[in-house]
């Protein structure tokens, strides 16, 4: 029994790869305030914060359920797939054989009001949370002045922040530019296969961006990469050293310690 949809028939035309495909920004979004609440809560001027860890675990359990029930309407949706089919062959007419397979599942045309209004929804609530948590911590490093916290302290603070920023600007970038693309090119009906490889493998390597933003702009992990990759002699030194101590106060201790018996004397 075949697996293809019986109105499959094998085209001759250029292929389009282009696949169905979504991205959860909303999860990646909540994983933003967790970060930007992180640096806010390290400011010792701000007394509006999160203080408890029970607190915390249920003010992002609560965005985490929201970021899953945002994306229930495009698979609540009730739809016809054989029209739908119809309607996105209409505006693919070389679409791959993934397309004919009866497994495949089209979630939505376009213009369905209820996942719009959800999404939005959602991301203005993420949004407004990100930005809320970025300004009352730049606010407080920038004009709020108090004697117990010294400028060092606040440089440093600001630094963290900056590499906070650098470390979510990299996905955000890596995400934003496939989309826009993907939405220009829906809009426009316009087809270019080169760029959508090139979207999609900018989207698969945001991960690994990620990883590398991370290790290279924090110093501790800058500084262990770097030791791992050329290595440093005084570093054995210093171990051979701290080994040799250690024996030296461990036989000291043994030599001390022990018990030395009386000697007779006869006369």
């Amino acid at each position: 029994m075949s697996n293809l949809w019986p109105d499959y028939v094998e085209s001759t035309c250029r292929q389009n790869y282009s696949f169905f495909w979504s991205t959860d920004y909303l999860r990646m979004g909540v994983c933003f305030i967790m970060l930007y609440e992180n640096r806010q809560s390290q400011i010792p001027t701000i007394k509006f914060k999160i203080k408890t860890k029970r607190v915390r675990q249920t003010y992002f359990g609560l965005n985490f359920v929201i970021a899953f029930v945002a994306i229930l309407p495009f698979y609540l949706e009730d739809t016809d797939q054989i029209e739908l089919r119809k309607y996105v062959l209409k505006r693919i007419p070389c679409p791959t054989i993934e397309f004919y397979d009866q497994k495949t599942y089209i979630l939505l045309k376009g213009g369905e009001m209820t996942p719009f209004i959800s999404v939005i929804i959602s991301m203005v609530l993420i949004i407004f949370q990100t930005f809320f948590f970025l300004a009352h911590t730049l606010w407080h490093l920038t004009l709020i002045r108090n004697s117990n916290v010294s400028e060092t302290a606040k440089s440093l603070q600001r630094k963290l922040l900056a590499y906070v920023s650098v470390q979510i600007s990299i996905p955000l970038i890596a995400l934003t530019g496939p989309v826009i693309y993907s939405l220009y090119a829906d809009r426009n009906n316009y087809y270019n296969q080169a760029y959508n490889n090139n979207a999609m493998l900018l989207m698969s390597f945001h991960g690994i961006f990620s990883t590398m933003c991370t290790l290279l702009i924090y110093q501790p992990y800058r500084d262990l990469i770097k030791k791992i990759i050329v290595g440093k002699k005084e570093d054995e030194d210093r171990r051979t050293s701290m080994a040799t101590s250690s024996y030296i106060g461990h036989h000291r201790r043994s030599t001390t310690g022990r018990i030395i018996p009386p000697v007779e004397n006869s006369y």
